[in-house]
């Protein structure tokens, strides 16, 4: 050895457990003629007593034989300064923690993830190693149990992304350690199977854990039969710990795998985690005493911003809530955070998710939210709250509620709406909490609003001011009620301007049971659109449907969309259908229940002046008692270029065992089938060059749904043409004795 070199040594003190790690820098005596007789170690050796005693000049970290490589002379050219290799050599020798400073703290708190992060930048390249070569880099470290582990899930964040694209597709995926590895993404048991082998490389006791998760897809009301998830747990320090390495690393949005490391899985608190994650083996709960599976199913997940954003709990902490009118539930936080929070409510209608606006207020107070839900109709709702990630706009789910209301409400409740400077002004509402308010009424309002100078009510052009009599910053007044609509704004002190805070809408009188149909006369004149009712009030037939037959002009060319809302803003989905012939257009609304909805129409010809539809038509339409209107087929925006026409079946649901018609219009196709999920193919005959239909009514088989196919004329190219939900068909089983 020549010049400088620097050699690894290991201290070890079995009387703590401690050990340092570093590297010590020692001058390599001159080459002798005589060899290596004159590199001789040093007369005085290290004891145990000089030790503890801090009597050595230089401690250092761990090695193993793979270090031996970096013992080698310092090029004389390329030189480190001193003070540099003084630097390097100190940040290297950071002691590791003794058993006494370790027990009884969470391992992330005694981990420097900053120092096992620099290991892992240097550590080799996935797509460049072999998963052997890896495990061998990693393990060469000296570090505590819990940086070991925390080294390999961060390693699987970093590297590993979950097979979306497999998963949805039910592809057969390699879940080996060295297929996971190899291809850079897998499923659940690849991450806890390849987290798991490079753990027990590295020295990590660890084992994977399997059972059930609510992850996606997941149904609060449906009890999963088979286990859908794996992870695992690991020994550290004699103490057993929660890990979930597919979780940590990302989640599932709109059937693709976004990537982002996720903390909250890295020895997880086992109360919490059993809210999401339940084991078949009853040992690996990791609590005192354990819980049966039907009250873990009970419980809501809490998802992993939900704690890094300071949230403790929620009451109800039920994942099913039943309620009638409206229901109200409380996140609590830390204090010394500023979580921010939003809420989205939809509503289930035959299946289909329709987005339910106004229905939720919320309120801040010290320590929690209060989030009230208004449910005006019978049915079920899924109710998904998100919180701020830190960055403006930015917001993840926290946790999701499903809530099952078992009557119709008398009214339609709404609350106001919130701008996002009612949350920046932490404002405060004491009322009016109704967001529809009676027309020609005085009403009195109440708000806090802590940073605010002025408080003002706007309806119409008329400025009401609140007055803030106590000084306390709640300002109360009251205002009448005469517009369509009126605001609460506010002004900070030092600002000009005023900040929109609050919105209310206003409800007009009763209208009379005669009413014309509201129309723009400039789109029917242009669009030559004629044969529309003229009473402005309709009624859904025996079938739930409204069916109106519009005529047009040809040379307009005009095309038809239709809307239908509850008339507080919400719209209903796929309860409307237009379909096209040859100067004039079918359009029908599906009335979900009773109630009287706002049916609307709109129109685009060649001749109107800007690309969009415009309104054409407008019907209040009252469903019937007798009959709920189901959603109709989802045609594709292909099946609409090829002027596609289903004459039957017009219903989106079909059961699975029943017999069914079906007869289509289609231009440019040769051959027309339909495809389900694991049931039979239906082809239909081709009748004349346009029309395709079954031979008589055709038994429905599958699951979940089926799609309707067209092949391309003059080619083997297959277009998607239309979709349809299918239902299974309850059957009563009755045993006799």
């Amino acid at each position: 050895v020549h010049g400088e070199s620097k050699i690894i040594i290991i201290f070890v003190d079995m009387g703590c457990g401690a050990t340092k790690r570093g590297e010590a820098n020692i001058t390599a005596p001159a080459k002798s003629e005589k060899g290596l007789e004159d590199n001789k170690p040093p007369s005085k050796s290290v004891t145990k007593e000089d030790i503890k005693a801090g009597k050595e000049e230089k401690k250092s970290g761990n090695t193993t034989v793979t270090e031996k490589e970096k013992i080698t002379a310092a090029p004389p050219s390329n030189e480190k300064s001193k003070t540099e290799e003084k630097k390097s050599d100190e940040k290297k020798s950071k002691p590791l923690l003794a058993d006494k400073d370790i027990i009884g703290k969470h391992p992330l708190e005694v981990i420097d993830k900053k120092y096992v992060e620099e290991l892992l930048a240097k550590a080799p390249d996935r797509t460049k190693t072999t998963l052997a070569a890896l495990c061998e880099n990693l393990k060469q470290h000296q570090l505590i149990e819990e940086e070991k582990a925390w080294m390999a899930f961060r390693w699987m964040s970093l590297n590993i992304a979950y097979d979306a694209k497999g998963y949805f597709a039910g592809s057969k995926v390699d879940c080996t350690p060295e297929g996971a590895f190899t291809a850079g993404k897998s499923v659940c048991s690849g991450y806890s199977r390849l987290f798991a082998h490079i753990c027990k490389e590295i020295g990590v006791e660890v084992v994977c854990v399997n059972g059930y998760a609510k992850g996606v897809g997941y149904n609060p009301e449906v009890k999963e039969e088979k286990t859908n998830h794996e992870w695992n747990a690991v020994s550290l320090h004699k103490k057993w710990y929660l890990i979930d390495s597919t979780w940590g690393a990302g989640h599932i949005e709109n059937r693709e795998f976004v990537k982002e490391y996720n903390e909250h899985y890295f020895c997880s608190d086992p109360k919490v985690l059993i809210r999401s994650h339940f084991p078949v083996e009853a040992k690996w709960q990791l609590i005192e005493p354990g819980m049966k599976r039907e009250e873990a199913e009970e419980l809501v997940p809490y998802e992993g911003l939900f704690f890094s954003a300071g949230f403790t709990s929620s009451v109800p902490d039920k994942a099913v809530i039943k309620a009638i009118g409206k229901t109200q539930i409380k996140l609590k936080f830390d204090p010394k955070k500023h979580p921010e929070i939003s809420a989205q409510l939809t509503l289930f209608v035959d299946k289909i998710p329709n987005e339910v606006f106004n229905a939720v207020f919320i309120q801040k107070y010290p320590d929690y939210f209060e989030i009230d839900v208004a449910l005006w109709r019978e049915g079920k709702y899924d109710l998904k709250l998100y919180a701020s990630k830190g960055v403006k706009d930015s917001y993840s789910s926290i946790c999701a509620f499903r809530i099952i209301c078992s009557e119709n409400s008398k009214t339609i409740m709404k609350f106001p709406f919130q701008f996002p400077a009612y949350h920046e002004l932490n404002s405060m509402l004491h009322q009016p909490k109704e967001g529809l308010l009676n027309i020609d009424t005085v009403l009195k309002f109440k708000i806090a609003v802590p940073s605010a100078e002025k408080v003002s009510v706007l309806v119409g052009p008329t400025w009401y001011h609140l007055k803030d009599t106590n000084n306390d910053h709640i300002f109360e007044g009251d205002a009448q009620i005469q517009y369509n609509e009126l605001s609460i704004l506010a002004q900070v002190k030092g600002q000009a301007d005023y900040s929109s805070i609050l919105k209310y809408m206003v409800k007009a009188e009763k209208l009379p049971d005669n009413i014309p149909v509201k129309k723009d006369d400039e789109v029917v004149a242009r669009n030559g659109i004629k044969g529309f009712p003229k009473e402005g009030r309709l009624t859904a037939n025996e079938k739930g449907l409204c069916e109106l037959k519009l005529f047009f002009s040809e040379k307009a060319k005009t095309k038809f969309m239709a809307t239908l809302n509850d008339g507080a803003g919400n719209a209903v989905e796929g309860h409307t259908l237009a379909q096209h012939d040859k100067g004039f257009v079918n359009i029908d609304a599906s009335v979900p229940d009773e109630s009287e909805y706002i049916f609307q129409i709109f129109a685009h010809g060649q001749e109107d002046p800007d690309e969009g539809f415009n309104f054409a038509l407008e019907y209040l339409v009252k469903g019937n008692p007798k009959c709920s209107g189901k959603p109709f087929f989802r045609p594709s925006g292909q099946f609409k270029e090829l002027n596609g026409y289903i004459f039957e079946p017009k219903s989106g649901t079909l059961k699975v065992g029943e017999k069914v018609n079906f007869r289509i219009r289609v231009k440019n196709i040769d051959e027309v089938f339909l495809v389900p999920k694991k049931g039979k193919k239906i082809v239909l005959t081709k009748e004349t060059a346009e029309i395709f239909a079954s031979n008589g009514a055709v038994e429905i088989t599958g699951k979940e749904s089926m799609t309707m196919y067209g092949t391309v004329k003059g080619s083997t190219a297959q277009k998607g043409l239309a979709e349809f939900d299918l239902e299974e068909q309850l059957h009563l089983i009755t045993n006799f004795s």
